[in-house]
């Protein structure tokens, strides 16, 4: 095993079927993989999330828990 791949952590997603075929298509026209597809889409939840919260995603466990996010409220 690669050094690099020590700090690597396996998932696995679960996507509806036409989302599925929809990222297929878009990697299959940019010429790219679906998996930098969802990388892509991981940095942007990560960047919105310390653009809101002015900080990044911390994992350090001394650091103070994570807010929650406000949930919208039907009426």
């Amino acid at each position: 095993m690669d050094a690099d791949q020590k700090d690597i952590v396996m998932t696995s997603i679960r996507l509806k079927p036409d989302l599925h075929r929809e990222l297929r298509k878009i990697a299959f026209n940019s010429r790219r993989s679906m998996h930098s597809l969802l990388i892509e889409g991981a940095d942007v939840v990560a960047a919105k999330y310390e653009e809101r919260h002015g900080a990044p995603i911390s994992l350090d466990k001394s650091a103070a828990p994570l807010p929650a996010e406000p949930v919208a409220q039907d009426k």
